[in-house]
């Protein structure tokens, strides 16, 4: 209270007293009255003042919220819009406290998908759930319908995603609640009414429904692939290329990945044709999902392409695909994995696996599987001596993985015949017996050795060894530490 308030309230207070010594009881009460309305006065303009700074104060919280989710900082995004609803009472304005409500939930879902552990992503998952349903107490169907419609849709979402990651029977439940929320949507989000939200209700309907194919299989797995395919293809009536390019490319990308589950789980011409519509699929979308303006959604576009071209086998244009990715994203291990053992195990195109893991190993030398398989690949272009220095300094690492110490093992008894150096094999031959003997007795090589197989059947130089080197490498994809030994038999002598 300002001084100047206190002093005049100091001065009614003497005039009421004086009134009341006088007994002049109306006087003091039409004085008291008068005092009264100027509080009430002052009280109204506080409240104002309260609800204007409660407004701003809410409204810069959400725009906080909105722009670290628009930056991909959806911790930053959730303490923001925490903090907007501990401005808001649910009682005064259930219809703001709701919408923040939602706000939380979606950011609690961004948190959950992008969690790395299984307890951060199921705490994350079930908040933004929670989020929803409290959401849901205000915006019913009734009154508030499509708010309702709309928080539906985006329950619909995160229980997919809990159904996704956390599997068996109730993952399969959270699918299906997933499909009710999306279809309780669709009950309010008509194609003529909201033509918009219906398409993107429609397209992650199709998503849902088909993760439960997949999961389920057989004939009702595929009826569950045709309702997504189904689903995909109605969203894409409104969602236009010209009218709506980026979620007409999500769609047709996601369309393709229905395709090419329901191609896989189709036999004959019958599935190659399905195949072949999802690669089209996925090309349309990678017309408007260039590396340039949508990167994130080039990259998911590629990858799916490149999974449709493995169940096609065609590793040429599977191999071309992980080297696109490696042209833009130089550091994507994947894509350099991916590339060099199709170059190695499936095309045999062992002098391109070498570049290519050359220039991996290049730009990343701590890297020490990548130098594991270089020093195969040195070995599969016949490049036995520095193949042969590779293996002796990764060997000398004594806590080198056995699934990879094994291999190379292997290896360097391959390329030390290939330099003709019989006479070191055995005591090579006896450490790698040694190596095996010591794993468990369900040990089994991770490691393919179809591409180096093939170079030795082919490699004039290993020609004397030839049989010998076969059956060896044949018996290293023996099931079991038994049977590897057993397979093995005696050494080169």
């Amino acid at each position: 209270m300002s001084a100047q308030n206190q002093s005049e309230l100091d001065a009614e207070l003497k005039t009421w007293v004086h009134r009341l010594c006088q007994k002049n009881f109306s006087g003091a009460g039409e004085l008291l009255r008068e005092a009264a309305e100027g509080k009430a006065k002052q009280l109204a303009k506080v409240r104002k003042e309260l609800e204007q700074l409660t407004e701003e104060t809410v409204s810069s919280f959400r725009l906080a919220g909105d722009t670290h989710s628009n930056n991909g900082a959806f911790d930053e995004a959730l303490i923001a819009y925490e903090q907007a609803l501990a401005c808001v009472l649910r009682e005064i304005t259930p219809h703001l406290w709701a919408v923040i409500m939602v706000q939380v939930g979606r950011a609690c879902h961004e948190l959950g998908i992008r969690a790395k552990g299984g307890a951060a992503l199921h705490y994350r998952l079930s908040a933004a759930v929670e989020a929803y349903r409290r959401a849901l107490e205000v915006q019913t169907r009734w009154h508030l319908p499509q708010d309702w419609a709309r928080t539906q849709a985006y329950l619909g979402t995160t229980l997919r995603e809990q159904g996704v990651r956390i599997g068996g029977e109730a993952g399969h439940r959270l699918l299906e609640g997933s499909v009710e929320a999306y279809r309780r949507a669709l009950e309010v989000q008509t194609r003529w009414h909201l033509p918009q939200d219906w398409a993107w209700t429609q397209s992650h309907l199709g998503t849902t429904l088909r993760e439960q194919g997949v999961r389920i299989g057989g004939e009702a797995g595929h009826r569950l692939l045709e309702g997504s395919v189904e689903a995909y293809r109605r969203a894409l009536e409104v969602q236009t290329r010209w009218r709506l390019p980026q979620d007409w490319a999500w769609t047709q990308s996601h369309l393709g990945i229905a395709l090419r589950e329901q191609g896989i789980q189709t036999e004959g011409e019958a599935g190659r044709q399905l195949l072949e519509k999802a690669i089209a699929a996925c090309q349309g979308a990678l017309e408007v999902q260039t590396p340039e303006a949508l990167p994130w959604h080039w990259e998911q576009t590629q990858y799916h392409l490149i999974q449709i071209w493995c169940a096609l086998e065609d590793w040429s244009k599977a191999a071309t695909g992980f080297v696109r990715l490696l042209q833009i994203y130089p550091d994507n291990a994947e894509a350099y994995y991916g590339a060099s053992m199709l170059y190695h195990e499936k095309l045999f195109a062992f002098e391109e696996a070498f570049v290519l893991s050359r220039q991996w190993f290049d730009s990343h030398p701590k890297d020490g599987e990548a130098r594991s398989q270089l020093a195969e690949q040195c070995f599969t272009t016949g490049r036995f001596a520095e193949a042969i220095e590779h293996f002796a300094e990764l060997l000398a690492n004594p806590d080198l993985d056995p699934q990879i110490k094994i291999p190379l093992q292997a290896f360097e008894i391959a390329a030390l015949l290939g330099l003709n150096q019989k006479m070191v094999v055995s005591e090579k031959f006896e450490r790698l017996s040694m190596a095996i003997a010591h794993q468990p007795g369900n040990f089994v090589l991770e490691w393919a050795f179809a591409g180096s197989k093939y170079f030795i059947a082919r490699n004039e130089c290993l020609m004397p060894y030839r049989e010998w080197l076969l059956a060896f490498f044949i018996a290293l994809e023996a099931p079991s530490r038994d049977a590897i030994l057993n397979c093995l038999g005696v050494d080169i002598r």
